[in-house]
């Protein structure tokens, strides 16, 4: 059986395929497996995993298109037959010390366990841009689950492809939401949590998340269910698990409906020159969920956030396209 196994859900995915594989095969630490589940291509993406050198790849293609976070569920039926199971975008790479640097914060838990790494977002030529994400630390540290949910949360913490899970060869209790166009990530690791023994952070940038015009906010961004809602449930439903925790409170629940607001109106400026009336639907629907209060006091913090931090409102440049 593999003590590593990284899989790549993909759909069309000739454009950064060799860039994702690429950087696997130049891990410091290589995975032991490497597999390749295609949700029905109809472009290059068959003939350029199974034409590149140097790693071990399976080609696993499914018989129908399932669909993205469906296809992410197939990737979920290899746990059993690894130590490990890391989930890999194709759009996306992974730094060369991921697997050095992850692996070995978990090497001891008990069953389920999960590390992660911070990432940041880079343009499609792969320059870096200045949004960016990781621990608050100058070494790994273990997080309780009530710390990891809570920046869950918030809709930060990790990526899918910045994690590594350890599964014990054991079948995941878990899986990808369907019911959540957008951020079913979100809902997964946040049960995922509930049951592992550690939780590992690292605060080195480990993961490259590629920004361009087929990405998924991109596909969703004219939806308001997938684009705004589905965040307000996400919220909702790890906030639902955090009471179990017993890190549940009114300051929680306030803080929360600040920060939908603060999104929502980041949402709001990012599409109301070329659709005002569906900045107005996003304002509407924030002002339902939060009310009017707070997401005045949310519009506040965006302003000032803007005008003392230019760089920070990077939306536009993720969304543009």
């Amino acid at each position: 059986m593999a003590s590593i196994t990284t899989v790549i859900p993909v759909y069309n995915g000739e454009r950064f395929i060799s860039d994702t594989l690429d950087s696997l095969a130049k891990q410091t630490v290589p995975p032991d497996r490497v597999v390749v589940i295609d949700d029905c291509s109809t472009d290059r993406t068959e003939q350029i995993v199974r034409d590149f050198k140097g790693l071990n790849i399976d080609w696993a293609p499914n018989q129908r298109n399932l669909g993205l976070f469906p296809n992410h569920n197939s990737a979920l039926r290899f746990a059993p037959e690894t130590e490990y199971l890391h989930i890999l975008h194709a759009d996306d790479v992974i730094l060369p010390t991921f697997f050095e640097k992850l692996v070995p914060l978990v090497e001891h838990a008990k069953g389920f366990a999960l590390a992660f790494g911070g990432h940041v977002f880079v343009r499609e030529d792969g320059s870096r841009t200045e949004q960016k994400l990781t621990v608050a630390s100058d070494r790994p540290r273990q997080l309780s689950t009530g710390e990891f949910l809570g920046s869950l949360s918030e809709l930060k913490a990790i990526q899918l492809h910045s994690a590594v899970m350890k599964t014990s060869h054991q079948a995941l209790p878990v899986s990808f939401r369907t019911d959540f166009p957008q951020v079913a990530d979100v809902i997964f690791h946040a049960e995922l949590a509930s049951i592992c023994s550690e939780i590992w952070a690292h605060p080195d940038i480990l993961c490259h998340v590629r920004i361009h015009s087929n990405n998924v906010s991109n596909k969703n961004m004219l939806n308001i269910n997938a684009w705004v809602l589905d965040e307000w449930r996400a919220m909702q439903e790890v906030y639902a698990l955090m009471e179990k925790q017993h890190v549940a409170g009114w300051m929680r629940r306030q803080k929360l409906k600040l920060l939908f607001g603060a999104r929502s109106r980041v949402k709001v400026k990012t599409v109301r020159d070329f659709d005002p009336n569906y900045a107005k639907q996003i304002a509407s629907v924030a002002k339902d969920k939060v009310g009017v209060l707070n997401y005045s006091a949310a519009c506040g913090v965006v302003a000032l956030r803007d005008a003392l931090f230019p760089a920070a409102n990077s939306s536009a440049e993720r969304l543009k396209k």
